[in-house]
């Protein structure tokens, strides 16, 4: 019998643990200095060419907005990256088929999202190095 309960609670692991551990707490990156004397213009060119190194699709740069679209099979992310000559921040638009909710008060999404928006960061601030 104890055999039988030990074998049903390994199933169940096996089946119901991908579910639990797919949705993470949003990652949201803090805003982030410039550190370096870049014009508007020239700063929104640096963010679009980091996003689409990273195969985002970008808007053109709109009054320091810039809006990101990541498509992967049916899933979609979408972030706004607000920018000024002092600063740069990634923020959260929308998404579809990420589980995203609002768990507990604060916003959890799949885990791939969370890895998707860390590598537009890390290549936002890797092209920003480079330029300065």
């Amino acid at each position: 019998m104890n055999k039988k309960i030990l074998l049903i609670l390994t199933t169940s692991l096996l089946i119901f643990a991908p579910a639990i551990q797919a949705a993470r707490p949003l990652y949201d990156p803090e805003p982030f200095s410039t550190d370096c004397r870049l014009s508007s213009q020239k700063l929104g060119e640096l963010i679009r060419r980091a996003a689409t190194n990273q195969r985002w699709q970008v808007s053109k740069a709109k009054n320091g907005v810039i809006k990101a679209k990541f498509l992967k099979r049916s899933h979609i992310l979408k972030v706004e990256i607000l920018f000024s000559p002092k600063e740069i921040d990634i923020n959260y638009g929308s998404s579809l088929n990420l589980k995203f909710k609002i768990k507990e008060g604060e916003p959890v999404i799949h885990k791939a999202a969370n890895k998707w928006i860390k590598k537009l960061e890390d290549e936002i601030r890797k092209q920003l190095f480079m330029a300065c």
